[in-house]
């Protein structure tokens, strides 16, 4: 299930945007649904939504786009590493901020 990024921009600024995250989270959460927030561009957006259980995002903030070549090389180093979850602590590397979906 994914949070548009219209919602995740939101929070910060506008509690209804977080209150509508909150609500599709709790729903996620009671089907036993991954969700993936769309469009996160700063640490704080990242960090409200780990407190809030939820640990897979995608935006600027992780990782700009790449090439399918530089994707290719990503992809290929997190093979002979083992493909692994990196916390959203904001910290990583973008090479490192690859997810699995659950």
């Amino acid at each position: 299930l994914k949070i548009d990024r219209a919602f995740v921009s939101g929070i910060g600024k506008h509690r209804r945007d977080e209150q509508v995250v909150e609500l599709v989270l709790k729903i996620a959460e009671s089907f036993e649904m991954t969700v993936v927030a769309e469009g996160v561009e700063s640490a704080d957006q990242l960090r409200w939504l780990e407190a809030r259980s939820c640990h897979c995002a995608q935006g600027f903030h992780i990782g700009r786009p790449a090439s399918p070549t530089s994707l290719m090389d990503l992809a290929e180093r997190h093979e002979r590493r083992g493909m692994r979850r990196t916390p959203l602590d904001g910290t990583s590397e973008a090479d490192d901020a690859l997810f699995e979906a659950s």
